[in-house]
């Protein structure tokens, strides 16, 4: 990988400088994986994957493959995990209509009420720790978080709430 990709527009990217934002951001995901995990709701008894997909289906409903490759993993995988939150009346499953071979996957009012309860107290969470941050260093902190969001193709949730589908 070459660091003039990276160059901004007044100089370029040392390695230093980029090997430097790499260790931060992979620090940075550890925190936010422990926050995830740490604010999973008692009694939940779900996994960060079975709550990432919670989360997807949150967007609307699914084609199990389509979820399946949402998660990086095989059908397979996401039968078991489908089959596991059936079980625990988070999500419900049907046929496609245009398909009757495809399996649509789509999130219950149980499985809505986990997730709400899990991004507020994540939402609570982050905050908290926000909170500790000097406001001076609150903008750029959001301009690269911005640019990572973008960089790796997510959108923001509020993108999804009113609507907009990928």
């Amino acid at each position: 990988m070459t660091l003039s990709r990276f160059a901004s527009k007044t100089r370029p990217v040392t390695s230093s400088e980029f090997d430097a934002a790499l260790d931060a951001l992979v620090l940075a995901s550890r925190a936010v994986v422990g926050i995830a995990a740490r604010t999973l709701p008692d009694g939940a008894d779900v996994s960060l994957v079975q709550l990432r997909a919670l989360v997807l289906l949150e967007r609307g409903p699914l084609k199990a493959g389509t979820l399946a490759e949402l998660l990086n993993v095989s059908p397979s995988t996401v039968t078991g995990l489908c089959d596991r939150l059936t079980a625990r009346g988070l999500v419900e499953r049907s046929l496609a209509a245009d398909n009757r071979r495809e399996v649509v996957v789509r999130l219950s009012s149980g499985g809505k009420a986990l997730v709400d309860e899990a991004i507020a107290a994540r939402r609570l969470e982050m905050a908290r720790i926000l909170e500790k941050i000097p406001t001076a260093q609150l903008q750029g902190m959001v301009d690269a978080l911005c640019a990572f969001i973008e960089a790796a193709g997510e959108s923001p949730e509020q993108a999804w709430s009113s609507g907009w589908r990928s």
